[in-house]
């Protein structure tokens, strides 16, 4: 008898050294409902040179920069924001949690400006509330 048939575990920890994490799915998706409607940037950065002298990365990666950083900003994001090295606006590291999680499972695209039908079609039914919700943060 298989126990776990039919459940689905969503993944609250992201990164190599879990520099981000959810408290819950409600925390999960509250952040995506922000994220889809927050002053970001989605962009992508050529890494193949690495400045800091380091070995770049073998394609080019997703980032996530933040124009503005509202008062009501998901606590799980804003531990998770760093400077940017060059001084210009504060982004989210992550490749785990842009390129696996909001690019491919939730359909995030680059640009300034989110799709938010869309990614509210990827949102599992039970957090559609959560994921309202942090529309309006």
């Amino acid at each position: 008898m298989d126990l776990n048939k039919g459940i689905t575990i969503t993944q609250l920890v992201y990164g190599k050294i879990k520099q981000l994490q959810f408290k819950s799915e409600q925390d999960l998706y509250t952040s995506i409902g922000f994220l889809a409607k927050a002053n970001i940037r989605l962009y992508t950065e050529d890494n193949d040179i690495n400045l800091s002298g380091g070995e770049g990365a073998w394609a080019k990666e997703w980032r996530m920069s933040f124009s503005d950083i509202s008062a009501n900003i998901p606590t799980s994001i804003k531990n998770s924001i760093k400077p940017n090295k060059d001084g210009s606006n504060p982004r989210l590291n992550n490749k785990e949690f842009i390129n696996n999680l909001l690019k491919l499972k939730h359909k995030f695209q680059l640009g300034d400006t989110q799709n938010i039908p869309n990614i509210k079609a990827t949102i599992p039914q039970n957090n559609i509330s959560d994921f309202i919700y942090g529309l309006t943060l």
